[in-house]
Formats: structure tokens, C-alpha cells, sequence
């Protein structure tokens, strides 16, 4: 198998692997169903579906040859859709975060599964918007395929389109940097509560994937946006080094997320007892 499809095969294998343990443990156990978990629940399923993306992709590349503009459509299509709705979900838990330190006794009441349900739902919904409009409005305007596409996920400007990619990071740079700049608001007013308060704590086992998140997403977004805006011609079939670079970022944010989720105490422990029978309260 060429490396391009094995390295888009064992990172996609890796993603499935790690990110579908948090949802099963959190299901198990009773004392984990909470607004936040259910947030990261979210995420993780979304990297499930993208680590099947990448599994998929890379199989039939590999056993069938696929070259079709078609296949790489389908394929984008997943990818952006993924991109978009985990960066909203994200903006989500920020603001979850947000409302747990302003608002910490009456937290309960303000976020419920019901909430969370409203606004995954909403996640998904802009997601598709966005990506569909993207799409619709490019095929419209006559954009031509190229014939053939020697990888799908390097040449996203050349199947999407110059408009569609545009539209498409624009809008996550601007969720990126609203979550960011959230973030760093709640860094500040974290700083004057009590460490020891629940929240707070909750607050700083996520603000180091938050960290991660904008290390490895804005990079991503900007050098897209760019990409665009360059308006690429569909015939120059050539690879971008510092794309590959950045979409190499991105895989490793979908990766490496669900292993900082479980950063708390009381998650680690709880995949310790499911796995390995461990003491749930040692």
C-alpha cells in the first residue's frame, strides 16, 4: 500500500480506536451523564466519523484505484462537514465552560441534555448549511472537476472550488477565533475564582484542548482561506508542503483530543475501571 493511503488508513484506524472508548464509558456510568460530557460525547463521534472517512478513503484508493473527482466530492463533503460541525460543538462547550463560572449555582437549570440535544442539533444543521451552500452555489456557477485527482484531501480547493472553500473557512476561522478569544475571557475571570471550585477545575483540564485546538485548527483555516483566495486553476495537479502540514495538524487534533478529555481524575478513573477493572473510587 503507497504511504499516502497506509497513513490515512492507521491514522483513521488510531481515531476510531480512541475516540469511540470515551462515549462507551460515559454511557456506563451514571455519575458522568452531564452537559459537559455529553458536549465531548458529541465530539468524539464526530472524529469517529471522520476516522472512518479517512479508513474509507484510504481503502478504496488503495484497492480500487479511485481517481474519480466524484468520489473525492463525497469524500470533502464528509471531511468539511466534520470540520465545521466539531468547531461548532467546541464554540459549545466554551460557552458551556462560560456559563458554569458566571453562573455556577443555577448551571443546572440553564444547561440541561435538552440544551445540549438543541445545540448539537444546531451544529449540525449550520454544518450542512454551510457545506451545501458552499457546494450548490459552485456548481451553479459552472466550476468544471478536474478528471482525475491524485489525492482528494491536498487538492480540497480544486475539487470544492475557490468560492466554496472561501465561504467554508471563513466561517470556521470565525468560529475558531470565537471560541478562542471566549476562551481566553474565561482564562482571565478563572484566574480570580477559587481553584478548588468544581468548574474552575472542570475549566483547566479543557483549556489544554482548547491550546491544542487553536495551535492546530487556526493554521489549518488561515492557510485554506489563503488557498482560496489564491483561486488555484483546476488543471495544476501540485502539492502544497505547508497544506500537507496543516491538514496533518488537523488529523492530529482529532486524534490527540480524545486522550486530553480523559485528562480529569474522574474520567481517567472511569476508563480505568472499565477497561481494567480498577477501583472506581480509589
Amino acid at each position: 500500500m503507497p504511504l499516502p493511503q497506509l497513513s490515512g488508513l492507521v491514522v483513521g484506524l488510531l481515531i476510531l480506536l480512541t475516540s469511540a472508548t470515551f462515549p462507551v464509558v460515559v454511557a456506563r456510568y451514571s455519575h458522568l451523564h452531564t452537559a459537559t460530557n455529553y458536549y465531548i460525547c458529541t465530539l468524539c463521534l464526530i472524529d469517529c466519523l471522520l476516522g472512518l472517512v479517512y479508513v474509507t478513503h484510504s481503502t478504496l484508493r488503495f484497492a480500487l484505484s479511485l481517481q474519480s473527482p466524484t468520489f473525492c466530492l463525497s469524500t470533502l463533503a464528509a471531511t468539511t462537514f466534520s470540520l465545521t460541525a466539531s468547531n461548532v460543538v467546541i464554540f459549545w462547550l466554551a460557552l458551556d465552560r462560560h456559563t458554569a463560572l458566571r453562573n455556577p449555582l443555577s448551571y443546572p437549570l440553564l444547561v440541561t441534555s435538552g440544551t445540549v440535544l438543541r445545540r448539537v442539533l444546531l451544529a449540525a444543521a449550520l454544518a450542512l448549511v454551510v457545506n451545501g451552500l458552499g457546494i450548490c452555489w459552485q456548481l451553479l456557477a459552472g466550476h468544471r472537476l478536474p478528471d482525475a485527482v491524485s489525492d482528494c484531501f491536498t487538492a480540497s480547493v480544486r475539487i470544492l472550488g475557490a468560492k466554496a472553500s472561501a465561504l467554508l473557512y471563513i466561517t470556521n476561522l470565525g468560529i475558531v477565533t470565537a471560541t478562542l478569544l471566549l476562551n481566553l475571557t474565561l482564562a482571565c475571570s478563572a484566574r480570580r475564582l477559587l481553584r478548588r471550585s468544581l468548574h474552575v477545575r472542570q475549566f483547566y483540564y479543557l483549556l489544554r484542548i482548547f491550546l491544542l485546538y487553536g495551535i492546530c485548527l487556526v493554521p489549518f483555516s488561515v492557510h485554506g482561506l489563503m488557498q482560496a483566495l489564491t483561486s488555484i486553476k483546476p488543471e495544476v495537479d501540485e502539492v502544497d508542503p505547508w497544506w500537507v502540514v496543516v491538514v496533518i495538524m488537523r488529523a492530529l487534533f482529532n486524534f490527540a483530543d480524545s486522550w486530553l478529555y480523559c485528562s480529569s481524575p474522574e474520567l481517567r478513573q472511569a476508563h480505568l475501571h472499565f477497561f481494567c477493572g480498577a477501583s472506581l473510587y480509589p
